[in-house]
């Protein structure tokens, strides 16, 4: 629950879901101020019916499914008691969007069709009266609301993908820094010292060229250090601790489109700086494959479970079979590979029946 929660707050700040959303709802009650105020003033249950249908905006940032549902009931509820349909049927189309706009295609084209029935329920004949000019009306609201949606989430995915794609860039980079740079300037300054023993007569100049090579792998290694901690996203100062990691690949995950069932059962966080460090980085770089790689819109399960003795942490999704792996370098593999071997622990990788899993394991 407290993961959940902390969650809810964490997308708050970093999601534009929720910007969409509480615009479009301002401007659903702006519209609804300038009817009442300028065409005619409403009784006091329509105007706690649309501020209900108004709020579920703001909902569907987060449960969208849950906010269609209910955004439904209240349609409905104002259909058979005739509660002045006009901006209420605008509600509808905003609703529309900012589902569509989170890849809930299907659940906005449900809500599209039966707001769109229930809009033509006439109370007083208690029957559907339906005419050509307002078929065409509704129709064409409710494909402009969900053209809209498909935009906006057109949008943003192409944003994720390009900050995806500089983060993965930056990671390539680091790792060649460090795998042939910094090799390179190892293998020199071996020699240089071996040549120094040999060689006693030009000793300081040798030596003076391999201190000179060790301030330049210095200095390497700062840079392979920022990259990976601008390609992992991780800005603040602090390491975070497990369930902050947690929450915040729960959010990547999720602003990617996916559905992620989390299930975290830590009594302990007995995981040092390097540890948390550690994990912090291989799930970033778990979560990165999985938004590459993984079926648009399929659930991602993720465990997490934390003692005194030791933390394990498993991502498991579905991929697509005939995309694979062939065009990747397995350098984010050989990455986390590492970084989970430099705190005592390991990976696990297991791939069957198109599902693929990853499993991090660190004693304590």
């Amino acid at each position: 629950m407290q993961l959940w929660v902390l969650n809810v707050f964490i997308k708050a700040f970093h999601s534009g879901r929720v910007v969409i959303a509480l615009v479009l709802c301002l401007l659903a009650l702006t519209l609804w101020g300038l009817r009442v105020s300028v065409v005619a003033p409403v009784d006091i249950g329509t105007g706690v019916l649309f501020f209900l249908l108004a709020a579920t905006l703001p909902l569907a940032a987060y449960r969208p499914t849950v906010a269609a549902l209910g955004h439904l009931a209240l349609f409905a509820v104002a259909s058979f008691s005739a509660r002045s349909p006009d901006l209420v049927t605008l509600t509808s189309g905003l609703m529309v969007t900012v589902v569509t706009a989170q890849r809930r295609y299907k659940t906005g084209v449900v809500l599209a069709v039966f707001t769109t029935l229930l809009g033509f329920y006439s109370p007083d004949k208690k029957s559907f009266s339906v005419d050509s000019q307002s078929v065409t009306i509704f129709s064409l609201m409710m494909v402009c609301a969900f053209a809209v949606g498909w935009f906006i989430n057109t949008v943003n995915t192409k944003e994720r993908q390009r900050h995806l794609q500089i983060r993965q860039r930056k990671a390539e980079v680091a790792g060649l820094l460090h795998d042939t740079v910094a090799a390179d300037l190892t293998a020199l300054i071996v020699r240089l010292e071996a040549l120094a023993i040999a060689t006693p007569e030009i000793e300081q100049a040798l030596q003076k060229c391999a201190t000179t090579a060790r301030k330049s792998i210095g200095g390497i290694r700062a840079l392979v250090d920022e990259l990976n901690a601008q390609a992992i996203n991780h800005q603040q100062a602090t390491v975070p601790a497990l369930t902050t990691t947690l929450i915040q690949t729960n959010r990547a995950l999720q602003e990617a489109g996916f559905h992620v069932e989390s299930t975290a059962n830590i009594s302990v966080d007995p995981g040092t700086e390097s540890i948390d460090k550690a994990l912090s980085r291989c799930l970033s770089e778990a979560s990165a494959n999985i938004i590459k790689y993984a079926v648009p819109d399929s659930m991602v399960r993720m465990t997490a479970t934390a003692d005194a003795k030791q933390i394990i942490v498993t991502l498991a999704n579905t991929y697509r079979p005939g995309r694979g792996r062939a065009g990747s370098s397995h350098f984010g593999l050989v990455s986390m590979q590492r970084t989970i071997a430099a705190v005592g622990g390991n990976m696990t990788l297991d791939s069957a029946d198109a599902r693929w899993s990853i499993t991090f394991h660190v004693p304590v």
